[in-house]
């Protein structure tokens, strides 16, 4: 709910995410001591995959598609298809991999553009197609998710764990929804192993994989969410950046704010709200995406006992001492930070945030 840049405890947030996106690109593009790409690197599998597009020798020995060659599994026989294939990968190639290395560690709007070229390049069948009402993806997009963007291997890999480590998602929430909490643990097997992370946590692919195979391994494209947020609400529906927040480009945090809804002479509670900023006329679909609005309104009890506990407390901002102010602290605040850093750091920490800067009309706790 805000920026993940913003929820970093660093000195330098930019420098220090800079410094863990070029590691990205060389963690899966490592060279050798001459300075060359080795065969494992994303690259040199991309060039080997632009390579057997041109291929005419059977490329399987059995099963059904056994005498296929790469125009009749990976094309459907289509050389208009094939064309296309041939043409995305040399985008990918061109100027030695340069818009490569762009997918790879480009932020969420030149993301956004490249999609966009590559779906002038290419059709969307290139990539997925739908079976039963569900989207898969097509033997081509299965290869390129296998051979170039081996996401299954990265997730399960110490690299990931560690790198969400490095982010600080070992003690954070879900950005989406700020309610689930994210959790790093380093697990011991036997006192003769090393300890591994193991991050209890799901990779949301803000641009869906199964529809942009080639933005499985961008790291701007990778959002730490919680089960609920991923696989239960999103799925594989298509995000943009001006229909839905990017936790890496836009914080939730500055286009809304919850409130608690009264009526009444006395503040009768009624539900907690999520209200537009009076200076924002962004909508962001991510609200009903995940069901923001029902997920909060069952926190009504919470907003009403916060809003007593202020009220009866209320009388101790009007002091300097110290002992009068920790106990508001104390009986209001215990477990929750204002300082807006810490959004994601505290379970439902923008609503809680956001009603004491409702309930504090005069601002005496100098919440922005």
């Amino acid at each position: 709910m805000i920026k993940i840049d913003s929820h970093l405890r660093v000195a330098d947030p930019a420098a220090y995410v800079k410094t863990l996106v070029e590691r990205h690109w060389r963690h899966f593009n490592p060279v050798d001591d001459g300075g060359k790409y080795t065969a494992k690197s994303a690259i040199e599998a991309c060039r080997r995959l632009r390579q057997a597009t041109g291929q005419t020798a059977p490329i399987t020995s059995r099963g059904k598609h056994k005498g296929a060659t790469y125009l009749q599994y990976y094309a459907d026989g289509d050389s208009a298809k094939l064309r296309r294939q041939q043409d995305f990968l040399d985008y990918l190639l061109h100027n030695d991999g340069a818009n490569l290395v762009q997918l790879y560690t480009a932020r969420p709007d030149t993301l956004a553009a490249m999609a966009t070229a590559i779906g002038a390049l290419t059709k969307s069948g290139d990539f997925f197609k739908t079976d039963k009402g569900k989207l898969k993806q097509t033997e081509f997009g299965k290869r390129l998710s296998r051979d170039v963007f081996d996401y299954a291997s990265f997730r399960s890999s110490q690299y990931c764990a560690d790198l969400y480590r490095q982010l600080q998602f070992n003690q954070a929430t879900c950005p989406y929804c700020n309610h689930s909490v994210l959790e790093i643990v380093q697990l011991h097997k036997g006192k003769d192993e090393a300890p591994m992370l193991k991050a209890y946590f799901q990779l949301d692919h803000y641009f869906a994989q199964v529809r942009h195979p080639y933005l499985a391994l961008s790291f701007f494209n990778l959002i730490p969410s919680c089960g609920n947020c991923n696989a239960v609400d999103k799925l594989d529906a298509e995000f943009a950046l001006h229909t839905h927040v990017h936790p890496f480009h836009e914080a939730f945090d500055d286009f809304y704010h919850f409130e608690l809804s009264m009526r009444g002479m006395w503040g009768m509670v009624h539900e907690v709200q999520i209200v537009p900023r009076q200076s924002t006329t962004h909508r962001d679909g991510g609200v009903d995406a995940f069901r923001l609005r029902d997920k909060y309104a069952g926190y009504s009890a919470l907003a009403i006992d916060l809003h007593r506990r202020f009220v009866a407390y209320e009388h101790c901002l009007k002091t300097e001492d110290a002992q009068t102010l920790r106990l508001f602290q104390d009986a209001v605040l215990h477990g929750m930070s204002l300082d807006k850093r810490d959004i994601l750091r505290t379970n439902r920490g923008k609503m809680k945030r956001d009603l004491i800067r409702q309930f504090d009309v005069a601002n005496a706790l100098k919440i922005d």
